[in-house]
């Protein structure tokens, strides 16, 4: 029994001692991370520094947003989002155009035909209703796919907020257990470098995780108004075609 205990510690021991160069790696790369991270924070923060000074008003945003290009009024991702929008919803404006000319064609050609069509054959109002439905699903799914991205971009930095401490705690208590053991070996020399690195990694990781907690917080507010400008941008570029849709009907 004794023989599979101590088999069992050192074991366990050759397990946390072989991770601690990993875990130096890891912290490296992860400062190399949060370095990068940091310029284009700064580059971002530029940005809405520039637009809080230039700011437009709330009143004025739909107008600017349905008619104007946007550009300087809302960030990149907003202005590039609302013109594929504009490109999307233009593209799908002249295929039901074309197919609601052909439908108004052959209406006034069979009139008594479309009066009295079998329930097989699809009546105009269902065409053009199927048109508005298609544009519908493709600027929702458009929307989607896009706030998806958004919130994807930050998901790294909410991962080291919990992983670069981690890593600094266990980078922390493996040179501390051959620094105890190097203690009662007498090895001073031993116990003051496995103590450097000890406090070293615990330094860096909470750096880290402090530092992508600061990252994450701003850019997911800043996420959260780019996806509300967004939805405002889909919701007036749509409300044009809805009203000619049902004009046509």
């Amino acid at each position: 029994m004794t023989d599979i205990g101590a088999l069992l510690k050192t074991f366990i021991y050759l397990i946390s001692s072989s991770l601690l160069y990993p875990v130096l790696f890891l912290l490296v790369v992860l400062i190399l991370f949060i370095i990068a991270c940091s310029g284009t924070f700064f580059a971002e923060w530029l940005e809405r520094f520039r637009l809080k000074k230039s700011q437009c008003p709330p009143q004025r945003l739909p107008a600017v947003l349905k008619n104007e290009n946007p550009e300087g009024m809302v960030s990149h991702r907003v202005v590039r989002y609302v013109n594929a929008l504009r490109v999307l919803m233009s593209q799908k404006y002249v295929t039901n155009t074309n197919a609601r000319n052909s439908i108004d064609s052959t209406k006034s050609i069979n009139s008594i035909q479309s009066l009295n069509s079998t329930p097989g054959n699809e009546s105009p109002m269902g065409a053009r209703g199927k048109g508005a439905f298609d544009m519908e699903v493709a600027v929702e799914n458009m929307l989607q796919a896009t706030t998806l991205e958004l919130w994807k971009s930050i998901d790294r930095l909410r991962i080291l907020v919990r992983v670069a401490p981690s890593l600094g705690l266990i980078g922390t208590l493996i040179p501390m257990g051959t620094g105890l053991a190097a203690l009662g070996q007498g090895d001073m020399t031993r116990l003051t470098s496995d103590l450097v690195i000890a406090f070293t990694t615990t330094v860096t990781g909470l750096a880290i995780g402090t530092s992508a907690f600061f990252f994450y917080t701003l850019r997911r507010r800043w996420i959260e108004e780019d996806i509300k400008n967004m939805e405002l941008a889909t919701e007036l570029l749509l409300s044009p075609m809805e009203t000619d849709n049902r004009s046509g009907q």
